[in-house]
């Protein structure tokens, strides 16, 4: 309780500092010095103390969470501190804007090859994986400049993959997206690609949707499905490709794939679901892309790929007739 009430101190005195008169978000001396002594107080509570694997990871929390907080108030009230996503930590001040964005993100690597180390020790000791790693690696994804969320997030997905932890998955997949964010205020070459990749990796993951039906891996379907819906939808939006032809097709793929992998693995949600996204691709078409869709040729298209969207989902629902009636 008195290292808690420390740390929460320590954050308190580095937010309200910035709310004074004269000061600036873009001197953060005080934060370099904020994050070595939280860190300190954190290596103190692990002194003299058993069952390290576990207060390990406790005392990284405390590491996180606070400086997480105390970010996002710093940012909420007058934007005294940096908002997440939006620092370059290459260009300022050598002392003042540099250095304290390179000590944060040191500490945050070694917490990640720590966490990673103790998972691995878990495994060998057959424990139970942890299963709050996701909403860890998210929290390093809002205050690391890039380097450190996209490793957690990497490291995470690996593990989730490897434990069959579904749910930890679809948390920390794409948010792969925001760390490429943080990524791109300082590589240029990445701004003007997020958008396509957002698009490229709902697909990818559309993709994995479907081989969970040869492969027998149903546990991961509805995870796939829901974080493919994020990032497709999302990524139509981003590119533009919401005002072009892309949006029947993308769709109408979606909606097509989704309300087969609903018959075949019997799963009434997901035939739901997949007619929910036929009704949104027909009607989002006709509203959007307006006179386009009414042309002769594109008219006529539309409805062969209607007609063989709803051919194909007749065939197999009468193929597995006696299964779905009992689902």
């Amino acid at each position: 309780m008195p290292i808690a009430i420390s740390i929460g101190g320590i954050i308190l005195i580095q937010v309200s500092g910035h709310l004074a008169a004269g000061s600036s978000n873009l001197e953060l001396l005080d934060m370099a010095i904020m994050v070595l002594l939280v860190m300190s107080f954190c290596i103190i509570s692990l002194i003299n103390q058993r069952n390290l694997l576990d207060r390990i990871l406790i005392a990284i929390d405390w590491f996180i969470i606070p400086i997480l907080i105390g970010r996002i108030v710093g940012t909420i009230l007058y934007e005294s501190l940096p908002a997440p996503f939006t620092v370059n930590p290459t260009k300022g001040d050598q002392i003042e804007w540099i250095l304290p964005w390179t000590i944060l993100e040191i500490l945050l690597i070694l917490s990640i090859i720590i966490i990673a180390w103790i998972e691995t020790k878990k495994l060998e000791k057959k424990r139970e994986p942890t299963t709050n790693n996701s909403l860890r690696a998210l929290a390093i994804v809002f205050i690391s400049t890039g380097p450190a969320g996209f490793l957690a997030l990497i490291l995470v997905i690996y593990h989730t993959i490897k434990n069959q932890q579904t749910v930890e998955f679809g948390l920390v997949m794409p948010t792969i997206l925001l760390s490429m964010v943080s990524l791109s205020n300082w590589i240029d070459s990445l701004k003007g690609i997020i958008d396509e990749l957002t698009l490229i990796l709902g697909g990818i993951l559309l993709i994995l949707c479907i081989l969970t039906v040869p492969f027998k891996k149903e546990a991961w379907t509805m995870t796939l499905v829901t974080d493919s819906h994020l990032l497709l939808y999302s990524g139509l939006l981003l590119t533009g490709a919401f005002t072009t032809l892309y949006l029947p097709i993308v769709l109408i793929s979606l909606s097509t794939t989704v309300w087969i992998i609903g018959i075949m693995q019997l799963r009434r949600i997901l035939r739901i679901l997949g007619l929910f996204d036929l009704i949104i691709a027909i009607l989002a078409s006709l509203m959007i892309l307006g006179a386009k869709m009414l042309e002769p040729t594109t008219l006529l298209i539309s409805l062969i790929v209607l007609a063989v969207e709803l051919g194909l989902v007749a065939w197999l629902s009468l193929s597995n007739e006696d299964e779905i009636v009992k689902d």
